[in-house]
């Protein structure tokens, strides 16, 4: 954000190999798993507390077991995995490590979402050294800053290598300003043959410059870039870490993006999904609230479809509870149709 509005700019991310189709049925593993942050860590804010970093580890996986189980059950590929923001340690344990490796050993086409705890800038460059970005768009490009708060999106197409895709968050909140987040400077839009979408990072998605919205620049670059046969956005992902999910200035800011008057973009036609850290037990409850928001006409969703699946995470020693468990840690399985 400068004095002239939002300062980004939206760059397009070919996926020709990836043969995820938005007008077929979709399978979704949208996992909301129960963490806390160290608010202000000697290395970088927003690091993952040391008692839930293993309990992290054990999510990742869950999530992706619950994936091939539910592909061979449904028998329909299920070719999304979703994490909250701020959700995947760095270092000890390595979450993108683990990430790497369950993206390695699936079969067929799936792209996995989800945020990175906070880094600093210079220690980055330890991650992409050993996740190289697949392309020069790919790449984190900051304005200031001393650290970081990253979505990384990992895409797996059939036989070839996990190719490794980084949006930084563009706005900080009232909580991340005054520990001087770094502020992403693009925006990326991926698209593949069937499936068009792009991540914001939670606050990203309401955040505004006086009486302008960021959705609202996003909305009028989209327009400028898209030809009429790639004038689709079929998802927007939105990891959150965010204790007050049911604010009506989340909806009321989807809405407004749905109806954004565009003749190319059909943003009526877009399903946006939040993927928020589980919700508290104590009530009243704050987080949780992962959800899917979308306009009457293209998207169906079975309610049968939508909801916990029943499965929880244990861990050893590391819980503070007492009781071994580390509950509850939802896996949402997710099944869009599209009319």
């Amino acid at each position: 954000m400068n004095e002239v509005g939002w300062a980004f700019d939206v760059r397009r991310i070919d996926l020709p190999d990836l043969t995820i189709d938005a007008g077929q049925r979709l399978g979704m593993v949208l996992a909301q798993p129960l963490f806390d942050l160290t608010p202000d860590a000697d290395d970088a804010p927003c690091r993952i507390r040391d008692a839930d970093r293993e309990s992290q580890m054990l999510a990742i996986r869950k999530a992706f077991e619950v994936r091939a189980a539910d592909a061979r059950t449904r028998g329909v590929p299920i070719q999304f995995v979703v994490f909250p923001e701020l959700s995947i340690p760095l270092g000890d344990p390595d979450g993108l490590s683990c990430v790497s490796q369950q993206m390695e050993s699936v079969d067929g086409d799936v792209v996995f979402i989800g945020g990175i705890e906070g880094i600093r800038p210079d220690r980055l460059n330890e991650v992409i050294d050993r996740f190289p970005p697949a392309s020069q768009d790919a790449q984190p490009v900051f304005a200031g800053g001393t650290y970081a708060n990253l979505c990384v999106i990992a895409v797996k197409c059939r036989n070839l290598p996990v190719r490794w895709y980084y949006q930084a968050k563009l706005a900080a909140s009232q909580w991340e300003q005054p520990r001087n987040m770094a502020r992403g400077t693009r925006v990326l839009r991926f698209v593949a043959p069937g499936v068009v979408f792009l991540c914001q990072i939670c606050f990203d998605h309401i955040a505004r410059d006086g009486e302008k919205d960021l959705n609202a620049t996003l909305c009028e670059q989209l327009a400028e870039m898209v030809k009429p046969e790639t004038a689709t956005l079929d998802f927007v992902f939105v990891p959150q870490y965010n204790p007050s999910p049911r604010n009506d200035v989340f909806s009321n800011c989807t809405s407004r993006f749905l109806a954004f008057p565009d003749r190319l973009v059909k943003h009526g036609d877009t399903a946006v999904l939040f993927v928020n850290r589980a919700a508290d037990r104590q009530e009243p409850s704050a987080f949780g609230c992962t959800s899917i928001q979308y306009r009457p006409g293209r998207w169906k969703v079975a309610d049968h479809d939508l909801g916990p699946k029943g499965y929880e995470l244990t861990v050893g020693a590391g819980s503070d509870q007492g009781t071994g468990e580390k509950s509850p840690i939802l896996d949402y399985m997710l099944w869009l149709a599209s009319s």
